[in-house]
């Protein structure tokens, strides 16, 4: 077997990208996830429109986040096609949200996937699109509507 460090060094880094974005949004770190997605990117996180550029992507990503009191992102099953400066790939998402809330259960868990396109940067590896399907949810899944709505 042949092993090409190039496309090692692309995965390892694609991959840690994808960690950095679950870090970003478990941690509310807005200046974080400016280091995940290129500068004109379009994002769709099943809410209903699509994003585009890093600036709204982030107001997306607050508008979700900043009224939960915990999130946590799970992402596995890792593919990844690299093609010279661009890549594409697939992943799956287990999130988990809690919100306090005296009406209803304080949890919700979704599970989906991601669909990404990625792009070299002089900064290194940058998420340039993103689509997320939700296979399904349980729990007190309005929280996550209920936070979007504030």
């Amino acid at each position: 077997m042949v092993f090409d460090l190039q496309a090692l060094s692309d995965r390892a880094e694609i991959l840690e990208l994808r960690s950095r974005y679950g870090r970003a949004l478990d941690g509310k770190d807005w200046d974080l996830m400016r280091t995940v997605f290129a500068e004109d990117a379009q994002a769709d996180f099943a809410l209903g429109k699509p994003f585009k550029g890093i600036e709204e992507i982030i107001r997306g990503c607050r508008s979700q986040m900043d009224s939960l009191d915990h999130t946590q992102h799970f992402m596995g099953n890792h593919e990844i096609e690299l093609d010279g400066d661009r890549a594409r790939g697939r992943l799956k998402l287990i999130g988990g949200a809690y919100l306090r809330t005296d009406t209803g259960a304080p949890s919700a868990c979704l599970r989906g996937n991601y669909v990404d396109e990625y792009v070299r940067t002089d900064e290194g590896w940058r998420i340039s699109r993103r689509e997320l399907t939700i296979a399904w949810g349980e729990g007190n899944t309005g929280i996550l509507s209920q936070s979007h709505t504030q």
